[in-house]
């Protein structure tokens, strides 16, 4: 069974994580010290919220935890969290400060302009920590970190050029996406994979050189980028990109193999439904005739024994 403190806020039956507090909290509120996990949502759109104390015992902040707590005016997280989801701060329109720790960094008001240098030290950001940041003009990520991820960089659109630290292994999908004032971008060999519109939406990049040592790269992670150089083992160029090695004919064959082969697959799993369906008719039909055909042997049945029977010959006069 869940546990509710005093408050109306609802905990784990072990009460090491946090579940939700009621969206009319109003005021401050300090989290028990035997919580180990801020669940996902935990406080969403809770705008009454003015203050949080978390523990030192928590290590995990969910997705989403304090979305909407346009109250919250600051925040701080203490070096005991090490994971943090998707948009812990999304629409928190009264935090005006950076937030992270020694560990992760978390969070950049999307009100910020200007500049930025991520701390060094700090060795993972979290998922969306920029997302939305318009007046974001650079940014200078410290050699710690070793993965951009999902949303990291997501609409930045006054982002006008980023290098990607050597250690960095991974850039999630919409790292960039629609960062449309982007020209350049330097990216490692350290990197191997590159995800599904990480690059979307950067017009102004005119080229990009891929090292060798990225082997996956995700649909449409170029989209809009206007040359890619790359020479590796992943599958799926361009990638949505102008040009390929400078090559806009082989860009454009490889976009007309990839729309047909996305039409072969969608025409056979069609192919595939139609049958089943048709199968499905078949074997209902099947069932159907066999129901009517029981019924009037059934009836033929009767009718026989009403003919024969012996009663009938004392109902004439």
């Amino acid at each position: 069974m869940a546990y509710f403190d005093k408050y109306g806020v609802e905990f784990s039956d072990d009460r090491k994580t946090l579940i939700k507090c009621p969206k009319n909290f109003y005021g401050d509120y300090i989290i028990p010290d035997y919580v180990i996990k801020i669940g996902r949502l935990a406080f969403w759109s809770c705008s009454g919220l003015m203050n949080v104390t978390i523990p030192d015992s928590v290590v995990s902040i969910g997705e989403e935890a304090f979305a909407g707590c346009s109250g919250l005016k600051t925040f701080t997280i203490p070096n005991s969290v090490v994971s943090i989801g998707m948009g812990v701060f999304r629409w928190c329109s009264g935090l005006t400060n950076p937030i992270f720790n020694e560990c992760v960094f978390v969070y950049l008001p999307t009100s910020y302009k200007g500049a930025y240098t991520i701390p060094n030290g700090i060795r993972s950001i979290a998922a969306d920590a920029f997302y939305n940041c318009k007046g974001l003009t650079n940014i200078e990520i410290p050699n710690s970190i070793t993965s951009i991820e999902e949303g990291t960089f997501y609409n930045c659109t006054a982002l006008s050029s980023v290098t990607i630290p050597n250690g960095v292994e991974n850039i999630g999908k919409w790292a960039f996406w629609n960062c449309h004032s982007l020209v350049s971008v330097r990216i490692p060999n350290s990197v191997t994979s590159i995800g599904n519109q990480a690059f979307m939406g950067c017009k102004k990049l005119t080229s990009v050189v891929i090292p060798n040592s990225v082997t996956s790269i995700g649909n449409q992670a170029f989209k809009g980028v206007g040359n890619i150089m790359y020479s590796g083992a992943a599958t799926g160029a361009p990638w949505d990109a102008k040009s390929l090695n400078g090559n806009w004919e082989k860009a454009k064959e490889e976009e007309r193999r990839r729309k047909i082969e996305q039409r072969k697959k969608i025409q056979e799993q069609t192919a595939k439904e139609n049958r089943r369906i048709f199968i499905i008719i078949i074997i209902a039909i099947l069932g159907l005739v066999m129901l009517i055909n029981a019924k009037c042997a059934k009836t033929r049945s009767n009718h026989h024994y009403d003919l024969f029977d012996p009663s009938m010959e004392y109902r004439h006069t």
